[in-house]
């Protein structure tokens, strides 16, 4: 699913950022489509302890048959998805839901993606309510040019989020 010509679509998260979420997601198995150049997130999170599992295909086909975990139940959705796809990716996660089951979701994006127009209709026509996870720490991601960090991202990131349970998640809102 990775893009190796998008410039924009493979900047890869820094470990921080899982380190940071840690309290938020421990004890549940994650579900990574967007594995990156150099699967940097999977290797972040299973160096925190968490159970990564993996799907570097066709992520539109992917959510169709959302991967479970050793009891069944929907995994975690963790990721950061290719920019030129986010909405793309957001319209398929919102559709996933239309069912009883929840799929729950943590996706990395751009804070004013939350405030977009775009994100607004959607949650507006399929009367969807999400929730969204506030880092407190600002994000500096990798490039995939040279695979440094780069330490002046021009931009803030939240998550757009859906079915977090826990003590962080009594509103529809978590900052940590």
């Amino acid at each position: 699913m990775c893009n190796k010509e998008k410039y924009s679509d493979n900047w890869e998260t820094p470990p921080e950022f899982y380190e940071h979420l840690l309290p938020l997601v421990k004890g549940r198995k994650i579900w990574e489509p967007f594995v990156g150049v150099t699967h940097r997130s999977t290797k972040a999170m299973q160096s925190f302890g968490l159970d990564v599992h993996e799907t570097p295909n066709d992520f539109f086909q992917q959510v169709k048959e959302w991967p479970r975990d050793d009891e069944g139940k929907p995994m975690l959705l963790l990721s950061n998805p290719p920019f030129s796809l986010k909405f793309k990716v957001l319209e398929a996660l919102v559709e996933a839901q239309e069912g009883a089951e929840v799929k729950p979701f943590m996706l990395l994006l751009p804070s004013w993606v939350y405030a977009s127009a775009t994100w607004r209709k959607l949650v507006r026509k399929k009367k969807f309510k999400p929730q969204m996870y506030i880092p407190t720490l600002r994000l500096n991601f990798f490039s995939s040019v040279d695979f440094k960090q780069k330490k002046a991202t021009s931009f803030d990131s939240t998550c757009i989020c859906y079915g977090m349970t826990g003590e962080h998640w009594q509103t529809g809102l978590c900052y940590y």
